[in-house]
């Protein structure tokens, strides 16, 4: 449970938040935790012990990171940590100087589960007429700032975070062919999952990392 505590304050503090970061970046030894929280209480420097700021912080800097683009969560999925309650806040500091960081584990798992989901719609998404998956009409590609309410508009996030990356592929690419087009489904759909599998504790192959490398 530490091991995932290190990740989550690690990329709190935007240790790696893209595609194409490495693995290894969020693989740190269990004796860095220290120094990772030294390094976010850095950021207030006026409360040098961990505080509901600080957790508050460490929340929200880490679902930004996941999620910047919108196009995991739901709004429901991770309201509580968004908008916590000062007794929310104080639960979090309690657990966290008694070791206990169930909490982190709570907002984990519902970014393991928006993968999963994620998962789902893509493959559902490319499965469409090649033809209509490279229409992009008159969808145009900009940062939500908020995070969709249903499905339906996690989906129209998706559509947009694909043309955006699709066009700047085909303008890379000169000349586009099917074989072209192909290709950009798999180059997203491979830093998709380099970057999901990050969350998810697997190797490039889906398959589970040791346990070593997932505890102390």
């Amino acid at each position: 449970m530490r091991k995932l505590f290190i990740v989550f304050i690690a990329i709190s503090l935007g240790l790696g938040s893209t595609f194409i970061a490495s693995r290894e970046e969020v693989l740190l030894k269990p004796a860095d935790v220290h120094f990772i929280m030294d390094q976010l209480l850095e950021l207030h420097v006026d409360k040098k012990e961990v505080s509901p700021i600080v957790m508050e912080r460490s929340f929200d800097v880490y679902v930004d990171n996941f999620d910047r683009e919108k196009i995991y969560l739901l709004e429901s999925d991770i309201a509580k940590f968004l908008n916590p309650t000062p007794k929310l806040l104080e639960w979090a500091v309690k657990d966290y100087q008694e070791e206990d960081y169930s909490l982190y584990e709570e907002l984990h798992s519902k970014i393991v589960t928006s993968i999963y989901r994620a998962r789902e719609m893509r493959r559902d998404f490319f499965a469409q007429d090649r033809e209509g998956l490279f229409d992009y009409g008159d969808i145009s590609y900009g940062k939500d700032k908020d995070f969709a309410h249903d499905e339906d508009e996690l989906e129209n996030n998706l559509r947009r975070h694909w043309a955006f990356f699709a066009t700047l592929q085909e303008k890379r690419s000169g000349e586009i062919t099917p074989e072209k087009r192909e290709l950009i489904i798999k180059l997203y759909e491979k830093r998709a999952r380099d970057f999901e599998n990050r969350f998810l504790c697997v190797d490039d192959n889906g398959i589970k990392l040791p346990k070593e490398e997932q505890k102390d």
